[in-house]
């Protein structure tokens, strides 16, 4: 106005004094604090005026439309109060000082300058609409409660207004109970977000992802590598010389070595395989991985000693790894092994689990002689394929030698990658009557999942929800290594693994998230549930992570 004013005494040359150029204070000042604006309004102190904090919009002049001739009779000048040929005369909301929907919010507040603000984009103006934001409060309620009524979540929690007023919780407040848990987490996870007695646990990990297409969100989550299962599989050579040892064994096998291998790794399955000569007994599966102690006591009860004297050694190991059928003349001993026959996932010679860590244990005194044996029919399974068949399945070697076993034992141990970081095997000698075997077994287990060295990897599970023909993995897009805790625990880094880490070792990854597809209804937060799984060597569980996704239909800006 003070512009007009000026050009108008310019205008007149002075002819009629144009007064103070300060301008009438009644008629421009619209507000001295946030509470003299309408939402989502906020006070300017500087200029006095109403100003959206968003886009910086002035709400405009609210009712000076036509009072421009106040200026010393100036003449005519267009008479721009004249209100005959305005074509929004008719409009329900030109009455700036009336209010149309009945809402409690002034015509010159939902609609400060034509066309009418429409925030919803449903085709009525908002100083016609009873829900402006179409959020399911009406206007006139929003009012009463203080909530935004231009804004569906006026706390951008992620938790509309109307569902705000079905939990009870505060719709100008993130975190109603102040427990540092927002309400959308808190409802998502079954805790009570008006009780700051009822929280999340810590070691839940959620994100609220809401729909937005190409914008990414990275968290980083951390996880140990300690192995937490193994399956065991002893090998026993039958032979007459071995009669300490297999003593021992039955002695022990309960007290000594399954209680101490437990105290260590609980979640450990047990097998007995018996190998014999080509002669007597050349391969048999005596107990399968168990979990039943009284089965694999049991099994080892049952050991005798064969006769004969060559042992088929590569043999025993390549068919406890992968359970294939087996038919040849080896020597002239006609042999015939069938195959494996394993429920569910379990897999291999001994039906070891999904998730555990193989681990073959043998125990003899001789010498392999694969190299020896001659076939007329039929092929000789030689160390190659026994450690072929091995890291087929990523499974780990522990030798118990009690007599000239020793070299054999550290090939299968390089080939099959069982050795620590300074490149020791987890191979040992004991006394030839048996003597401290059931000891050493225990002490080469603990020895090997302590310090045997892994690759890291993840995998992605989906556990439960879907939306528009996606699973609830879908919103993971990468899982990326980035640090090892302590760093010379780990020997490199690549785009997907640790290389050969210490088990102990913390790792972190950068997990980034994604919502390209689901976009919910209104009022509606579907929650979806994923598994982060860290294996070692690809084979064996070393930890795991529930990832709850929240999806909420408010507008969570952060």
């Amino acid at each position: 106005m003070k512009k007009l004013l000026i050009f108008m005494c310019f205008s007149l040359f002075f002819v009629v004094g144009c007064g103070s150029e300060t301008p009438d204070d009644g008629n421009e000042k619209q507000c001295e604090s946030n509470s003299d604006c309408p939402l989502p309004y906020e006070c300017n102190l500087e200029t006095n005026l109403c100003v959206d904090p968003k886009t910086g919009e002035e709400m405009g002049d609210t009712g000076n439309t036509g009072d421009t001739g106040d200026t010393g009779n100036t003449g005519n000048t267009g008479n721009t109060g004249d209100t005959a040929n305005d074509p929004n005369k008719d409009h329900p909301c030109y009455d700036k000082s009336g209010d149309a929907d009945n809402d409690g919010y002034n015509n010159s507040m939902e609609c400060p300058t034509f066309p009418c603000r429409d925030t919803d984009a449903d085709g009525t103006a908002d100083c016609e609409d009873k829900d402006s934001d179409d959020d399911g409060v009406a206007d006139k309620v929003e009012n009463d409660n203080g909530s935004n009524p231009y804004n569906s979540d006026s706390d951008s929690d992620g938790l509309t207004d109307f569902q705000e007023t079905q939990y009870g919780t505060d719709p100008m407040k993130k975190d109603t109970d102040g427990d540092g848990y927002d309400d959308l987490a808190e409802i998502a996870y079954g805790t009570d977000p008006n009780s700051s007695a009822d929280f999340i646990p810590e070691d839940v990990f959620y994100v609220i992802l809401p729909y937005k297409p190409q914008l990414e969100l990275t968290e980083t989550l951390n996880f140990q590598t300690d192995i937490q299962q193994a399956d065991i599989a002893i090998l026993v050579d039958l032979s007459g010389s071995m009669g300490d040892e297999h003593n021992n064994l039955k002695q022990d096998i309960n007290n000594v070595i399954i209680t101490g291998v437990k105290e260590q790794i609980p979640n450990t399955g047990f097998g007995l395989v018996k190998y014999g000569t080509l002669q007597d007994m050349v391969y048999f599966i005596q107990q399968n991985i168990t979990l039943d102690i009284t089965e694999i006591q049991t099994a080892v009860s049952s050991i005798d000693d064969c006769s004969g004297s060559d042992e088929y050694h590569t043999l025993a190991i390549w068919r406890t790894a992968n359970g294939f059928p087996y038919n040849a003349t080896v020597d002239n001993y006609n042999i015939g092994i069938v195959g494996s026959t394993c429920s569910g996932e379990t897999y291999g010679g001994m039906c070891f689990r999904p998730g555990s860590l193989p681990i073959f244990i043998m125990a003899s005194d001789e010498k392999f002689t694969d190299t020896d044996y001659s076939s007329g029919d039929g092929p000789v399974i030689h160390k190659a394929e026994a450690i072929e068949a091995m890291n087929n399945i990523n499974a780990k070697f522990i030798g118990i030698d009690s007599g000239s076993s020793m070299n054999d034992f550290n090939a299968i141990s390089e080939g099959t990658g069982s050795k620590d970081s300074a490149g020791n095997y987890f191979n040992y000698t004991i006394s030839s009557n048996g003597t401290g075997m059931s000891d050493q077994i225990v002490q080469a287990v603990l020895n090997l999942v302590q310090h045997v060295q892994i690759d890291v990897s993840t995998r992605k599970e989906h556990v439960d929800g879907d939306c528009a023909g996606h699973q609830s993995i879908d919103f993971i897009k990468t899982i990326t290594p980035i640090e090892a805790i302590p760093p010379e625990s780990v020997e490199s880094i690549n785009a997907t693994t640790f290389v050969k880490v210490l088990p102990g070792t913390q790792v972190v990854f950068d997990v980034v998230f994604e919502n390209s597809f689901c976009q919910p209804e209104k009022n509606q937060t579907p929650i979806f549930k994923a598994r982060i799984d860290v294996y070692g060597n690809e084979t064996t569980i070393l930890d795991s992570r529930d990832v709850l996704i929240i999806v909420p239909s408010g507008i969570t800006e952060k």
